[in-house]
């Protein structure tokens, strides 16, 4: 069976473009800012004290380093960013499978759903919950349902 081989991997590179380039810029973001935030702070001699003097110098040729060989900031940053689309599809595959399964049962209220996630995504406890409590709401909306139609009926023959 070839489709076995295959079952459980992801079909698109993106899974939603927007939110994951979004969120890959925020991961970019924060991961450029974290050393920003530490050079700061080792600079600063109320947090350091009289270390800081010692200190400085590091820093500047840090500081030097990185825009001497800006180029390898911006591949680890693209990196970076490559490695947050990649995690991302862990959180937005869930995401589209359960919009995928709130429209199915949307369009057929008394069809069972069924909300399996690969192993390695995010949120299969969620996951476990949403599909319980919509094939119950099934259960649930059923017997109204069918009483919904014999008022129907009873309307109709009067």
């Amino acid at each position: 069976m070839v489709w076995k081989k295959h079952w459980g991997r992801r079909k698109h590179r993106f899974i939603d473009k927007k939110q994951q380039l979004r969120f890959a810029v925020i991961v970019v973001f924060v991961s450029w800012l974290f050393p920003l935030f530490f050079l700061c702070m080792a600079m600063s001699p109320w947090l350091i004290g009289e270390e800081a003097g010692n200190v400085q110098p590091l820093l500047q040729e840090f500081i030097d380093f990185c825009f001497d060989h800006w180029w390898v900031v911006m591949i680890a940053l693209v990196f970076i960013g490559f490695c947050s689309i990649l995690l991302s599809h862990l959180m937005f595959g869930p995401m589209r499978r359960f919009e995928n399964v709130l429209l199915q049962k949307k369009e057929n209220p008394l069809e069972t759903v069924n909300c399996h996630l690969r192993r390695s995504d995010y949120f299969h406890d969620f996951s476990k919950l949403l599909e319980e409590v919509l094939n119950e709401l099934e259960a649930v909306e059923a017997p109204a349902q069918v009483a919904a139609n014999k008022d129907a009926e009873a309307y109709g023959s009067s």
